[in-house]
């Protein structure tokens, strides 16, 4: 009698052990990295603005990105390491704006008044870093 109960028990527990399943979804989120080579000639003076600055072709900044994810820009300058944009170096302020199929990084005096302040100096060559995050709603 004992020897019943004890396996009609243990049979309870394994039956009832083995129908709880925990289900983990996970939805992994790819970011994508793209560099650039930037050379000096690349950029492009706007005296209206008093800035240079050049455009880079993203077709991978769709309208889904620019509504939804994130776009982080990082600059090499001098192969000394990326740093992230926007961020002043030697009173020139760098900084970019994204769009639908690309980004404009610009390069300005910090603090200057674009009709009084000189031209400033070319952006040497350098390397660009983005970064494309997606994301859900």
């Amino acid at each position: 009698m004992k020897r019943i109960l004890t396996l009609a028990l243990l049979l309870g527990v394994v039956l009832l052990a083995s129908s709880c399943r925990k289900e983990v979804t996970q939805v992994i989120q790819p970011n994508q990295t793209v560099v650039f080579p930037v050379t000096a000639a690349s950029w492009q003076y706007d005296e209206a603005r008093n800035t240079w600055y050049v455009n880079l072709d993203m077709p991978e900044i769709d309208s889904y990105i620019q509504e939804n994810g994130g776009v982080l820009v990082y600059m090499n300058r001098e192969g000394d390491g990326y740093e992230q944009v926007p961020f002043l170096y030697d009173q020139i302020t760098y900084s970019y704006v994204t769009f639908t199929g690309g980004i404009q990084l610009v390069a300005q005096y910090y603090d200057a008044d674009a009709s009084t302040a000189p031209e400033p100096p070319r952006p040497a060559s350098s390397t660009i870093k983005v970064v494309i995050i997606d994301s859900v709603p």
